[in-house]
């Protein structure tokens, strides 16, 4: 039977007026200016609130989104918090 799991995680990309400056796919990569922040909130209780409702939460400028922060959210921790190999 498969698991669930419940992750909650916000992301937020901060990108300049002009979409043109934003992003540059080519078949060697893929380069997004500007930055994105993380917060994970799986360690948080959940808040009882009508589906339509929003929620404000907080994303520290400290949790810049990096090659090693993405590792570390997405590395075997995470995955051993999940239950999941």
């Amino acid at each position: 039977m498969p698991r669930s799991h419940e992750v909650s995680a916000a992301f937020l990309v901060v990108v300049p007026e002009d979409s043109d400056e934003w992003v540059q796919a080519t078949h060697e990569g893929l380069l997004l200016r500007h930055a994105a922040y993380w917060a994970c909130f799986h360690d948080h209780e959940n808040v009882d609130r009508p589906k339509e409702s929003s929620l404000t939460v907080s994303v520290p400028k400290a949790n810049l989104l990096t090659t090693e922060t993405l590792h570390g959210l997405f590395g075997p921790e995470f995955r051993e918090k999940l239950g999941v190999s």
